[in-house]
């Protein structure tokens, strides 16, 4: 599931390098936590309308981020990866999309605090701008920091 490079060239609209998808969930709004926990793969998530939705392709790398406050009773993080299945679709919801997926749990989850640590990581979006709505991105080096501590798990 190694990824080089960037994610079939892809760029933000201010040109920043697209190296993989990074999708957030709320446990409060969504119990993504007992879906994992039991196994479970994701095949699908909503994404807001735009360019970056429509930058979403077959094979791109993914990942799920289970978000938290400090002190919360779960560890926020990676909890998830895998890939994009399919491109996304409308849905009945104004403004919505749907990706396909094929994202499975991790074990174990790849904290935040341990990911904030690394200089490669700790500029991503998720971190920067933790309020920005579905797809974020990671660029090459964040997947490759990625990469190297799903590793040494």
């Amino acid at each position: 599931m190694r990824s080089e490079g960037s994610v079939h060239g892809k760029r933000t609209a201010s040109g920043v390098e697209i190296g993989g998808w990074l999708l957030k969930a709320n446990p409060d709004v969504w119990d993504v936590i007992g879906h994992l926990a039991a196994g479970r793969v994701i095949d699908g998530w909503g994404v807001a309308e735009g360019y970056r939705a429509e930058l979403m392709a077959p094979g791109d790398r993914c990942f799920v981020w289970v978000t938290g406050p400090r002190g919360a009773s779960w560890m926020p993080g990676i909890w998830a990866a895998g890939v994009v299945t399919a491109r996304p679709v409308p849905t009945r919801e104004r403004r919505r999309l749907r990706v396909g997926l094929d994202v499975r749990p991790l074990d174990p989850v790849l904290p935040r605090s341990e990911l904030r640590s690394d200089p490669r990581f700790a500029a991503a979006e998720v971190l920067r701008v933790p309020r920005m709505g579905n797809p974020l991105i990671l660029t090459p080096t964040e997947v490759a920091a990625v990469d190297d501590h799903l590793t040494q798990a």
